[in-house]
């Protein structure tokens, strides 16, 4: 029996260590909808940080999916949304030590496993 090659781009297999991260990510994602509910003045924030919430949850939301379909700019969007999200936090609440260990952990991940994404 002759197997023949077909031109189909080889998709990597995703380690379980970014399939992790997508999921969590994706069940804070969810929950992160419902801060839209809060009133941040109260918080001290100005009326900037709702729609700057939004974005962020869109901008979380595609590279999510760009880290779950194993796209390097998933993992590079990511980055950079963590990086951009630090400044903003230190310059509105402070530094936050959970946020960045945490955030630049899944950074870390993302940007080794990188090498292996399309």
């Amino acid at each position: 029996m002759d197997i023949q090659s077909t031109n189909q781009p080889v998709v990597p297999q995703r380690p379980t260590a970014i399939t992790v991260i997508c999921i969590i990510g994706a069940i804070g994602l969810v929950l992160s909808l419902f801060a839209l509910t809060v009133d941040f003045s109260v918080l001290g924030l100005g009326a900037w940080y709702k729609p700057y919430l939004i974005i962020s949850i869109l901008i979380g939301a595609a590279s999510m999916w760009g880290l779950w379909t194993m796209q390097k700019w998933g993992a590079y969007l990511y980055a950079a949304m963590f990086v951009i999200g630090q400044v903003i936090s230190i310059s509105t609440v402070g530094f936050q030590l959970m946020g960045f260990l945490i955030g630049g952990a899944v950074t870390a991940i993302a940007l080794y496993y990188s090498k292996q994404m399309r």
